[in-house]
């Protein structure tokens, strides 16, 4: 009978909820909540993704682009045009988010 077993932290039976809890200690650290990494099943994945990523800072604003390396014309946020485009300025101070 074929089985997968996993060899990190003791040898186990695989299972999804044994994974997720070493993600979590392994990567977010023993003072983590457990509930860190749970996925709300009611809204869509795409939002999710979203959200965490703007979360911890992963969406490619301008500021962000131009800090790796990437060629643009301008880190001028493309709404407003007056103040470079950052995480914090297009969703938060950009005057069109603030109307939103």
């Amino acid at each position: 009978m074929d089985t997968w077993y996993r060899t990190m932290g003791g040898n186990c039976e695989f299972s999804v909820k044994a994974l997720k809890q070493m993600v979590n200690l392994k990567i977010l650290g023993e003072e983590a909540d457990m509930d860190e990494t749970k996925w709300c099943k009611y809204i869509p994945n795409k939002v999710s993704v979203f959200t965490w990523r703007l979360k911890h800072g992963r969406l490619h604003v301008r500021c962000l682009l131009d800090r790796y390396g990437m060629d643009l014309d301008t880190t001028l946020c493309p709404v407003c045009n007056e103040v470079i485009e950052s995480l914090d300025h297009y969703f938060v101070s950009c005057c069109k988010a603030k109307s939103l």
